[in-house]
């Protein structure tokens, strides 16, 4: 038993060393610079690093631009991947002090797919109007802008922050995490919704809703909507706003 204690910490401190040695800590230069990057073709956002990225719609224009601190701009990566814009710092990257990162982009595609992770925004200036649309927040990160979509499904997690407005028909949303969905200017039709984790929602509903709430979650929804189905603990809430 002994010896199975001393090779599984040896095992732990070398991995712990091999991570450090893999690692690349860089301190951000005063200069801010912006470089343009060409990526087409694509139909959606990932996005991560703690970046803030703000979209905006043309019919005939594209662009990319990258703004950041001078000696960072060598670790950001911009690639297309699986028809999804990634934004992100390279891997075994350690950012420490203060960092400017923030993304600029002009596209004439109608985005559909918009995943955030890692402290990072993504503001939309434009609506999206798109048949499906998709949201997958996480790691304290945010999204705001104004959707109108056939379906709409969200996986909110981490204490993120989603402030939107718009019309969607149907809704999926998931949101745990002390994580926050709103506001009443986001018109759904029908919705099946799960919170956990302290978690809050507030949205207009006007037609069907299906509820699962636990661990002090708390949804407020004006509307008309008929609860077809709820499971709600003690210690949540559903309450219906005039």
């Amino acid at each position: 038993m002994k010896t199975l204690k001393t090779t599984a910490i040896g095992l732990l401190v070398g991995f712990v060393l091999t991570s450090c040695l893999n690692s690349t800590t860089v301190h951000p230069s005063k200069n801010v610079t912006t470089l343009s990057k060409s990526v087409s073709g694509y139909e959606g956002l990932e996005i991560s690093s703690a970046f803030t990225v703000d979209v905006q719609y043309s019919s005939t224009d594209e662009s990319i631009e990258i703004e950041a601190n001078e000696n960072l701009h060598q670790y950001i990566e911009v690639e297309k991947v699986n028809n999804l814009l990634r934004i992100r710092i390279k891997s075994g990257i350690n950012i420490n002090g203060n960092s400017t990162l923030k993304a600029h982009i002009v596209t004439n595609n109608m985005l559909d797919y918009f995943s955030a992770s890692g402290a990072s925004r993504i503001t939309l200036s434009d609506p999206v109007s798109a048949d499906q649309v998709t949201l997958s927040l996480s790691g304290a990160s945010q999204f705001n802008g104004s959707i109108t979509a056939n379906s709409l499904d969200g996986q909110i997690s981490g204490a993120s922050n989603v402030n939107f407005e718009g019309n969607v028909e149907s809704l999926d949303l998931n949101v745990s995490g002390a994580s926050t969905v709103s506001d009443y200017d986001m018109i759904i039709q029908d919705a099946v919704i799960q919170l956990s984790g302290a978690s809050q929602v507030s949205l207009t509903i006007n037609k069907t809703l299906d509820i699962s709430a636990s661990g002090a979650s708390v949804l407020r929804y004006k509307g008309k909507a008929a609860i077809t189905d709820i499971d709600v603990s003690s210690s949540s809430q559903v309450i219906k706003v005039d």
